[in-house]
């Protein structure tokens, strides 16, 4: 890759830009593959590479996407609907049992509040951003009004994000690949 042209909807501006060298971290390879650049989807049998990690036998499953959120303690008693479409009590309940939950940790703490591994990440993504919110929504009702953390009292959802965190979607073929190792 030589150069990219690039088009910023904030400001209707097309730009030329030339480069040694490009990095492309927006989790799927958007670069590459325009350009045309070999890739794989999924995750390769253990076998291929001696990833211990890996399946046995290939997989189709990415890691999802994650949704930051965060609070602030307002140091008097707010209130928290949540949304019709936040996820229920139960359901969050039983997403305690893999992850603890606690009242005071922001954003990066919550990272692990990921969905859509199992969909096309790079296609799918408004599906799975509405699915990131309910859960969002979800995990924060049950820390407003579960009981489980009266600390909770005084705080408010101060921020939810717009635009999930992607992880690497296409595994380009070159040079190099990043393996376990």
């Amino acid at each position: 890759i030589e150069s990219v042209k690039a088009f910023n909807s904030q400001n209707s501006t097309t730009y030329q830009i030339t480069a040694p060298l490009f990095l492309d971290a927006s989790g799927d390879g958007i670069l590459g593959f325009l350009s045309g650049a070999a890739f794989r989807i999924g995750q390769e049998r253990r076998g291929e590479f001696n990833e211990l990690y890996a399946p046995e036998e290939p997989s189709p499953d990415l890691l999802g996407h994650s949704l930051y959120f965060m609070s602030k303690d307002t140091g008097r008693t707010t209130k928290f609907i949540p949304p019709a479409q936040a996820l229920s009590m139960e359901s969050v309940r039983a997403l305690r049992r893999y992850r603890g939950f606690d009242s005071k940790s922001q954003a990066c703490n919550y990272w692990w509040l990921e969905y859509g591994g199992h969909l096309d990440t790079i296609h799918d993504s408004e599906e799975i951003k509405q699915e990131l919110w309910r859960v969002v929504y979800g995990v924060w009702n049950y820390i407003k009004n579960s009981g489980d953390y009266p600390e909770a009292a005084t705080m408010t959802l101060e921020w939810v994000g717009h635009i999930p965190g992607k992880r690497e979607s296409r595994r380009f073929e070159g040079d190099y690949m990043l393996v376990q190792q």
